[in-house]
C-alpha cells in the first residue's frame, strides 16, 4: 500500500516530529480553476461581520449551476480552512437565486 499522500482530497504530509499535515493546497487551485479565478487577488478571512450583500440587486448570475457547484466545493473545504466558515455561510445563503455580486 505505501505511505499516504492524499485521501478525499486532502494532501497529508508527515511532519518531523511523527505528526500529520493535512492541506488542501491542490483542492483550491483546482477550485479556482473551475471557477476561473485563478488571476485573483487573495483577500483577508473571516469577512467582517457588519458586511451586508445584497440579495436582490444585480445581474443573474450566468450558470447557476456552477455556483452551486463551486459553493459544495468551498464547503467542503471548510474541512481544513475553519476560518471560511462564516464567508461560505454568507454566500451560501444565495444558492437558489445567485447574482453576478455573490
Amino acid at each position: 500500500m505505501g505511505p499516504l499522500h492524499y485521501f478525499l482530497e486532502i494532501q497529508v504530509t508527515k511532519t518531523s516530529d511523527e505528526g500529520l499535515l493535512m492541506t488542501q493546497s491542490k483542492y483550491v487551485q483546482d477550485l479556482l480553476l473551475k471557477a476561473g479565478m485563478s488571476g485573483c487577488k487573495p483577500c483577508h478571512t473571516p469577512l467582517p461581520s457588519t458586511l451586508k450583500i445584497q440579495a436582490t440587486r444585480g445581474a443573474q448570475f450566468a450558470n447557476p449551476h456552477m455556483y452551486r457547484s463551486v459553493m459544495g466545493s468551498l464547503q467542503y473545504l471548510t474541512i481544513t480552512r475553519l476560518e471560511l466558515a462564516y464567508s461560505v455561510n454568507k454566500v451560501a445563503q444565495f444558492m437558489p437565486h445567485p447574482l453576478e455580486a455573490h
